[in-house]
């Protein structure tokens, strides 16, 4: 829902939050709670994007919205596995300007990560970056 307030002559408006019904996480209808989000950094330490990772009760989806190269098509990879790797682990790979995934895995009672990379407009790497064991449960 956005939010608008008037300060003194200023109106200030602050975009709606993104939901998991904007990036795919939505099963029968049905949008993913976001239960996880860490700040991806570069290879050179700055900031490559935001990982989001919602959970619908049954499979987690994960998100990994650019902050590099953010709105200019980059190689782009999303992985997601669980803890015991029976989870049907998924991907998503290709020439993304604002973000990868969805990408899901089924972990019921079990830790899950994801693995990102990604690379500058010429190719070269900028993101290789594995989470550890999260959203257990």
């Amino acid at each position: 829902m956005a939010v608008a307030a008037t300060v003194g002559l200023t109106t200030l408006v602050t975009a709606p939050a993104a939901h998991a019904g904007a990036y795919g996480c939505t099963r029968d209808g049905v949008a993913a709670n976001l239960v996880y989000t860490k700040t991806i950094p570069t290879i050179s330490g700055g900031t490559g994007g935001e990982l989001r990772t919602y959970w619908d009760g049954y499979a987690n989806c994960s998100v990994f919205v650019k902050s590099a190269y953010a709105g200019t098509k980059t190689y782009t990879i999303l992985y997601i596995t669980d803890y015991n790797y029976d989870g049907g682990g998924s991907n998503n790979g290709g020439m993304f300007a604002s973000y990868a995934g969805p990408v899901w895995v089924h972990a019921v009672n079990e830790c899950i990560r994801e693995h990102i990379y990604m690379e500058d407009p010429n190719g070269n790497p900028v993101v290789d970056y594995t989470t550890g064991w999260h959203s257990c449960g």
